[in-house]
């Protein structure tokens, strides 16, 4: 089978899970090629600010104010039908054209999309999920919708690189630098910001974008950082707090973070999803919290508890490595697709 993985043409969470899954399906020794959104066109190509002005009617035709995006979508069809792709694999997808998978479909190509912004983008999801040969969503709560329109889906949770989210040796200046009770990595919110209040009384270290004008900001100490540089960050606290958006607040999907913490070995302390029941043994493997309140009694008793909490992250990272790898998810993608074909 030969793969053609669509890069989203954005920075954040779904370029780095791309890049994962490259360095999966390369291991994995699939017959791989690469089509990148960024490096397409104009150096001037917003492809978030593009979706959002297309969002109405979602690229159902194509609207000849977006010349970038039309040629993105044809310099795409050309490169499918050059390598003789058997799948089109892309993660993110709001900047394929409907009428581009229409024409794959009809050219014998096989798509699938590996979407993970359900259920906040939903209404956006559900425009193009039946478009997909295979769409794969990390939220369990809308298989069922995509299901009722007529999509071919299939419940896909993220995963670990463990060539990066990993134990690591740490060096006395790194350990200095990074040491901590309670970690948090991620971009600001009110919603996270009134969760940590509860831990100021112990030692915190924040990193993420957003906080320098926060009630937290003394215990900022960096903003966005490379995948390496959070491992090592985890791998130098004693436990990690995990707090998903508020947007997302009643959902079941899982954020990286959930899978990430528990690779580098470390207590996670992750708010209460519906997600987490069918992955994880709350108290063996994972914890979870309730409320504030709930977070600082917790983050109280496992570093009174040094042996329990020990042992909860050893299984944790026993499980995510087992189980809950890119090459895992990898492997199902190409499972699905070859039991199709």
């Amino acid at each position: 089978m030969k793969v053609l993985l669509v890069y989203p043409g954005c920075k954040g969470g779904a370029l780095e899970i791309t890049r994962h899954c490259e360095d999966a399906l390369r291991r994995l020794r699939v017959n791989l090629e690469v089509f990148d959104i960024g490096k397409q066109g104009s150096l001037l190509f917003d492809a978030l600010i593009l979706a959002k002005q297309s969002q109405p009617l979602y690229f159902e035709e194509l609207n000849p104010e977006h010349q970038t995006s039309r040629m993105v979508n044809q310099a795409l069809i050309v490169e499918a039908i050059r390598l003789k792709a058997d799948l089109v694999l892309i993660n993110f997808g709001l900047m394929i054209h409907r009428q581009t998978l229409e024409l794959l479909r009809e050219l014998k190509i096989k798509t699938a999309l590996w979407f993970g912004d359900d259920p906040w983008c939903l209404d956006l999801s559900k425009k193009i999920s039946s478009a997909y040969d295979f769409f794969f969503s990390h939220e369990p709560k809308t298989i069922k919708i995509h299901q009722e329109l007529g999509a071919n889906v299939s419940y896909l949770p993220y995963a670990i690189n463990e060539l990066i989210h990993k134990k690591v040796c740490l060096s006395q200046d790194e350990e200095r630098a990074l040491s901590s009770q309670v970690c948090f990595v991620g971009t600001h919110s009110s919603y996270r910001e009134k969760i940590l209040e509860h831990l100021k009384g112990f030692d915190l270290k924040i990193w993420g974008d957003g906080w320098e004008k926060s009630s937290l900001s003394p215990f900022l100490k960096g903003q966005g950082v490379s995948q390496e540089m959070m491992n090592k960050i985890f791998n130098a606290a004693r436990i990690g707090v995990n707090i998903h958006q508020e947007s997302v607040a009643g959902g079941g999907n899982l954020n990286c973070r959930t899978f990430e913490l528990l690779g580098a070995g470390v207590l996670e302390l992750v708010d209460e999803r519906q997600g987490i029941k069918g992955l994880f043994k709350n108290g063996e493997e994972i914890v979870t919290y309730k409320d504030g309140d709930d977070l600082r009694e917790k983050v109280s008793f496992y570093l009174e508890h040094s042996a329990k909490r020990k042992e909860i992250a050893r299984k944790g990272r026993e499980l995510v490595c087992a189980k809950h790898t890119y090459l895992h998810r990898m492997r199902e993608i190409l499972s699905v697709v070859g039991r199709e074909r």
